[in-house]
Parts: structure tokens; sequence; C-alpha cells
């Protein structure tokens, strides 16, 4: 599978583009677009966030938009099992993780009830990244704790329970996208999907080479 980085589509739209090889699976959604476009990110989470959207249908040679370390492509491999993949092209240059403290609150539209910021005076900063779908809403809009932000991040998954992890691991990849440009290290999910404690595991064992932890509240 190609992943290619789609720096605007002509309506204001950024994302991933999945082009699928012979061994591929097809995904149902070929792109994942968001409204609006980070101020910077690494090349493994970008890749990451590849791996996320599309990992399901991955199988055989993965040519990712940058360069990667060998951690996140063994991690992408680890992640993707029990399917073999080839991630690349693979640059052995020391670099270092993105900085930062800020946590990341995560709403991917599918929560009832949603996480809401709070910055106490000492505490890390929170910014809550409120994922709007792209059916109804366009743009994106800010305040000072809050960005909403149209994508079509909900439409992925949709065969696995709402309570199921997996179910937003597009919405996890728009989150990975932008949290370098908040300086964000963790992404906060809903205490909901603790019901799959085994997928959030497998999540923070993947996040971990690009320096990005998970939560959950």
């Amino acid at each position: 599978m190609k992943i290619s980085w789609i720096a605007n589509d002509g309506y204001g739209r950024f994302g991933l583009n999945a082009q699928p090889g012979e061994y591929d699976g097809v995904p149902l959604i070929d792109s994942l677009l968001f409204d609006g476009t980070p101020r910077i990110i690494s090349n493994d989470r970008m890749s990451a966030a590849a791996a996320l959207a599309f990992g399901e249908f991955i199988s055989g040679e993965l040519e990712l938009p940058k360069d990667i370390t060998p951690e996140m492509a063994g991690a992408i491999q680890d992640f993707v099992l029990p399917r073999k993949v080839f991630p690349g092209p693979i640059s052995f240059s020391a670099r270092g993780l993105p900085d930062g403290d800020t946590r990341l609150l995560l709403n991917s539209g599918l929560e009832h009830a949603k996480l809401q910021p709070n910055n106490e005076w000492g505490a890390p900063r929170e910014v809550l990244l409120d994922l709007r779908s792209s059916a109804t809403w366009a743009g994106q809009i800010a305040s000072v704790d809050t960005i909403s932000l149209a994508s079509n991040s909900v439409l992925f998954g949709a065969s696995y329970a709402d309570n199921d992890v997996r179910r937003i691991h597009a919405s996890i990849a728009v989150a990975l996208i932008f949290a370098e440009s908040l300086k964000a290290q963790t992404i906060v999910l809903h205490k909901k999907y603790a019901a799959y404690e085994d997928h959030v595991d497998s999540l923070i064992q993947f996040l971990a080479p690009c320096g990005m932890g998970i939560e959950l509240r």
C-alpha cells in the first residue's frame, strides 16, 4: 500500500490517502480528511497515523510519505500482526522525540458524555480536540482550550462496537497528526474504551516509539 499526504485537496481539506497494492485489502474509504493542517508533524507520527487509519487493510509493502525510524517500523509490524508488513523508507539517522507536556483530550463524535479540559494553575495544559462529522460540518474553529474540526474520521471503523477503541483509530490518527503542533505527548480518551482493555494496551505499545501516550478518563 502507498500512503500519500494530501496537502490540500482543493476544498481546504488535508489528510492521508491510501492506494492499495497487490496484496492489500481495499479500504471502504481511501482518504482520511480533516479541514485544517498541522503546523508541524514528525515523520513517525504521520506514519503511525496512517497505520491507525488503514492498518486493517495493509499487507506486504507499505510505502509511507516520509522516512521513519527502525523503532517505528517495528511498531507498525507488531501492530498489524498476524499480517506481514514491510514499512519504509527507513532512516537510521538519529532524531529526537517531539517535546511538550500538553494533554490532548479527544472527542471522536461517538461519546455520549464529552470530555472537558480542566486547566488548573500549575497543572499541565489541556486542549480538547472536538471532531465533527464532515457530513454536516465544515472548517475549524478554535478557542483558548478547544479546537472543533470537521473530519470524516467517524466513518472509519464502523464494523467495531462503539466502546471498542478500534472504532476510533482514525480519530486517534487525526489527534496524533495535530498533537505535535499543540505540544501534546498524551492523548486522553473516554473511559468507556476500557471495556476493550487489550486493544487499549496494544495502542499504548504502538504509539510509544513516537513519544505519544494514551490515557482514559
